[in-house]
């Protein structure tokens, strides 16, 4: 390879050589190598495979277009990778299989005109977050651009299947309309700061039903669209939570009481008649000794200590209880105001903190999306509309 073209590469008009003419069937070429016939050939060989699939599946291509994010710390082993195991990975028929189902080919239809393939040593810890650990790879979404990025794990591998990789990152398993239970990705989500303020971050966002989890990472399950809860439903499940054994959580409002009625007798014991106190009141002098000047202390105060968040990877960060709560939308801005919520805390005294008429603004992926929430959250208990004057969580 004679030369990389740094960042992202310009239009497709400006790419050198015979990689200019690659993956036409995507939108003229991968961009961000140029005069490389060995990557012009494997970018060559993926877009045959991506217009073949996709147009046996969908009867005509899809145009996207595709680039390579130059990093700085690419030496020749992620190069080598760069030029066949990324254009492989992306064109492979086993990556595109979710094409097959007609809901998630209209989210990767609509939502996807460019392919910005990226790559990093290792993943920070935000990054791990939400990677999943079989493909060592991400995929995320802004506006109209997926970016999938490979790490360095991925890099003996000539192909990287990243189907449930672009599922999870394009939410295509989101569903519409009102929920039974509802599970997906939301942005701008407040999380508390220490030792003050907060963070605007991405969060997974989980219903079930009668109150919503929220997660640092994906998880599976909890998608459900119908009027009642699937045949044989536990409605004990609601609060098993991994990683939060000793939590005894307060009972859900709007859940039916299972429990027996307390059978035990009433207390029948004596009332207290004891004498009142009749004891002389202190008569002693008061202190006449000097004040104390010595100096105040002026040393800084404590901080509080840190408060840790639940360590185990599928633990939840906290709960939103439905019941008592109102939610609206307003574009794609999902809004649950009143709201009762849970901060769960390893490091604190029951596991959690108890937080009341708080308020939550997230993003959704767009409008559709806010409003299947709202829908869902108004199943579940919540009432339409917004309290004003509640808090922010912090």
């Amino acid at each position: 390879m004679s030369k990389i073209m740094d960042g992202l590469a310009g239009a497709v008009s400006g790419a050198a050589g015979a990689v200019g003419g690659a993956m036409s069937a995507i939108g003229g070429s991968i961009t961000g190598f140029a005069d490389d016939s060995e990557t012009a050939q494997n970018c060559k060989e993926a877009e045959a495979s991506y217009a073949e699939y996709y147009k046996s599946v969908c009867g005509a291509s899809k145009t996207i277009e595709v680039k390579v994010d130059k990093g700085s710390d690419w030496d020749s082993r992620t190069q080598e990778f760069m030029k066949k195991g990324a254009p492989n990975s992306f064109g492979d028929k086993w990556t595109l299989q979710f094409l097959r189902d007609e809901d998630k080919k209209a989210v990767w239809e609509k939502g996807c005109d460019k392919v910005v393939l990226t790559y990093a040593k290792e993943p920070s810890s935000e990054e791990l977050e939400h990677i999943d650990e079989n493909s060592w790879a991400r995929v995320s979404r802004e506006d109209d651009t997926v970016y999938i990025k490979f790490y360095e794990r991925c890099l003996g591998y000539s192909t990287i299947y990243l189907r449930d990789e672009i599922e999870f990152g394009l939410n295509m398993d989101q569903l519409t309309g009102k929920c039974y239970y509802k599970s997906g990705w939301v942005d701008k989500f407040s999380e508390p700061k220490f030792p003050f303020g907060s963070d605007s971050v991405k969060r997974w966002l989980q219903c079930r039903h009668y109150c919503v989890y929220w997660y640092p990472r994906r998880m599976w399950g909890w998608n459900w669209k119908a009027n009642e809860a699937p045949e044989g439903e536990d409605s004990s499940l609601f609060d098993k939570l991994p990683g939060l054994p000793d939590i005894k959580l307060p009972k859900l409002p709007g859940l039916p009481d299972l429990s027996m009625p307390d059978l035990s007798m009433p207390d029948v014991s004596m009332p207290d008649v004891s004498m009142p106190d009749v004891s002389m009141p202190d008569l002693s002098m008061p202190d006449l000794s000097a004040p104390d000047l010595s100096a105040p202390d002026l040393s800084a105060p404590d901080l509080p200590e840190q408060k840790k968040r639940p360590s185990h990877r599928w633990s939840p960060h906290g709960r939103i209880q439905l019941n008592g709560a109102k939610v609206c939308s307003k574009g794609k801005t999902l809004i649950i105001s009143g709201a009762t919520i849970l901060q769960f805390w390893e490091n604190r005294s029951g596991g959690y903190e108890e937080e009341k008429n708080k308020r939550i603004e997230v993003e959704c992926d767009d409008k559709e999306q806010a409003e299947s929430w709202v829908e869902t959250l108004i199943f579940g208990g919540a009432e339409p509309g917004e309290v004003s004057g509640c808090c922010n969580i912090q």
